[in-house]
């Protein structure tokens, strides 16, 4: 619970100042409202302005919402901005909002000072602010913003977080197994050389781990291998569309995808943005290399006056389903807020489906690690039973 001192006038016009007690500044303005009063300026009076928050984690959904919640209340946008960046820890996004509130004293609008911070803002976000400020319900949209931007941030950690730790599993067993190898490869060498014994793969094995210097060798290129995989993976369109083609993980990558993109436009068409102008941005702001590949003749289409269901059919992560209804939707006249309800929807399918997925793929990583150590197991068992073979011939 935070502490405010306020201003405002009541329904006679006259000005009244005092305190109140609120979890936030948006709470703080409804109970002024609800005593009939129309709140003019609004203060945090306790020890700290602003709740700090992690700049790595979420740090541009809290903006959104907080620059949000302060204008909503009339809040002057330097000001706002100034509030929330003395809130930060540090950091580059620290300095960049400083930035953004020296650019608005000097005049310029919110999305002329968002460009005058390069990098600290996603590229579509700039458009979403001058369509905002030009449908004169800059809170809207941001809140809009803030929304999709969490829901497809916990969808996506979701995700990563499902493949993540049954390959971290896979990954350590390889670790430990390789490592206990290279502890005993010597001992095994001079075991082999001492007796004579002649084993069906123990000649690669000791080539692999004839020192320590080849044993680092193997773990850097079997290293670089995996770092180029995520590269190819996450970075190429032929990466994205073999991602695509996974069973599970290709389906909630394209939720994602779809999710972004819709989320976007909904915004933008909330805001009073045509579609041809919208579309563009929407395109870019679902972080798809093959949507940025069909940006171009989707864009043409929109420009010749075809509908959003009809555009969104031609796009290719877009399923046939969302496309028509969106196509109905466009018809009653309730196209924005129903692209935004669908992008929701698609989060929350991502969700519960990378839960499932994480369900799905522990007891496989186990039993992948189970096969790793029994494999390293036997590596190391064999030349020993070979050895106690060799003393009774």
């Amino acid at each position: 619970m935070a502490n405010f001192s306020w201003r405002g006038t009541d329904d006679r016009g006259r000005e009244q100042r005092g305190e109140c007690a609120a979890p936030g500044l948006a709470d703080a303005a409804a109970q002024l409202r609800s005593r009939g009063l129309a709140p003019l300026s609004m203060e945090r009076i306790d020890a700290d302005p602003v709740p700090r928050f992690s700049v790595t984690a979420d740090a541009f959904t809290l903006f959104n919402r907080n620059l949000a919640e302060m204008t909503a209340i009339g809040l002057p946008l330097p000001r706002a901005v100034g509030e929330i960046a003395s809130g930060l820890r540090g950091g580059r996004f620290k300095r960049g909002l400083e930035q953004v509130e020296a650019a608005l004293r000097d005049g310029k609008t919110l999305d002329q000072a968002a460009a005058s911070a390069p990098g600290l803002f996603p590229p579509y976000y700039e458009c979403m602010l001058k369509a905002g400020g030009a449908s004169g319900n800059l809170p809207a949209m941001l809140t809009a913003v803030a929304r999709n931007t969490e829901g497809i941030r916990l969808a996506r950690r979701a995700l990563i977080e499902a493949v993540a730790y049954p390959l971290t599993i896979v990954l350590a067993a390889l670790v430990l197994g390789g490592s206990i190898l290279g502890i005993l490869a010597p001992f095994y060498r001079e075991l082999s050389a001492a007796r004579g014994l002649d084993a069906r793969g123990l000649d690669l094995f000791f080539r692999i781990f004839a020192s320590h210097a080849a044993l680092a060798a193997c773990g850097v290129g079997v290293l670089g291998l995996v770092a180029f995989g995520f590269w190819f993976l996450l970075r190429t369109l032929p990466g994205e569309r073999i991602l695509g083609a996974l069973p599970v993980v290709g389906r909630i990558r394209r939720h994602l995808m779809m999710a972004r993109l819709l989320g976007a436009l909904g915004v933008m068409l909330r805001s009073g943005v045509p579609l041809p102008r919208a579309l563009p941005v929407a395109l870019g702001a679902a972080g798809s290399r093959v949507l940025d590949r069909a940006a171009g003749t989707l864009v043409a289409r929109s420009s010749e006056g075809l509908g959003l269901g009809e555009l969104l059919s031609r796009a290719p992560v877009v399923s046939p389903e969302v496309a028509a209804f969106l196509a109905m939707a466009e018809r009653s006249g309730d196209a924005s807020q129903a692209t935004l309800n669908v992008a929701d929807l698609l989060t929350e399918q991502a969700l519960a489906e990378s839960e499932a997925l994480y369900v799905l793929l522990l007891p496989v990583a186990l039993l992948a690690a189970g096969a790793v150590v029994a494999a390293f197991v036997t590596a190391l068992v064999l030349p020993y039973r070979l050895f106690l073979e060799s003393l009774h011939p």
